[in-house]
């Protein structure tokens, strides 16, 4: 008989378990520094970014905070389920320091699409007007939106939304699809 293998019962280094934030226990105020200030139960944290697990799909659930100097020291304080469930000012204050971070644009016409030096350059038409931008010539730029729309992340991480490209003329896809054929 063989036996299976023992459970794994120590975590990586660095490790913490998803922590949901009780909307009744947390205190968030605008920092004297970047980023909020929140206290929960008792615990005050300086410098808190918030970030969405699902950015496009869910804003307004499951919000991370966290705290650290670079992307790659961040630790996660908790997240939050629902900004919903949160007071007014909290959701006023969360919902401002994920616009910092997250710049939406929905394409409405591609203009022009052309590649050089490993960069593709889009020329657009978007709902927030005229925006021309780059992007790295790397297939994890572009990611799928739905079961014909793209995400597209520029050299900045700002996403731009092709909600259908079925919906884009012949030459604005033939030109898209040149250049973005996955």
């Amino acid at each position: 008989m063989i036996e299976a293998p023992a459970e794994q019962t120590t975590k990586p280094e660095g490790f913490r378990d998803l922590v949901f934030i009780d909307p009744t226990t947390i205190k968030i105020e605008e920092s004297t520094f970047a980023g909020l200030e929140i206290t929960i139960e008792g615990e005050k944290y300086e410098g808190v970014r918030a970030s969405l697990a699902l950015p496009i799909t869910d804003p307004e659930h499951y919000v991370s905070l966290r705290v650290g100097a670079t992307k790659g020291e961040e630790i996660e304080i908790g997240m939050i389920r629902n900004l919903s469930e949160l007071s007014e000012e909290c959701q006023k204050l969360i919902r401002r320091e994920l616009k910092k971070r997250y710049f939406l644009h929905v394409i409405h016409k591609i203009i022009e699409v052309k590649e050089k030096f490993g960069f593709i350059y889009f020329d657009t038409e978007t709902n927030k007007g005229m925006r021309k931008f780059a992007m790295r010539y790397e297939y994890n730029r572009v990611q799928d939106y739905g079961e014909f729309g793209r995400v597209i992340l520029d050299t900045d991480d700002n996403r731009y939304i092709i909600p259908d490209l079925r919906l884009l003329s012949p030459d604005e896809y033939k030109a898209f699809t040149r250049y973005v054929y996955w």
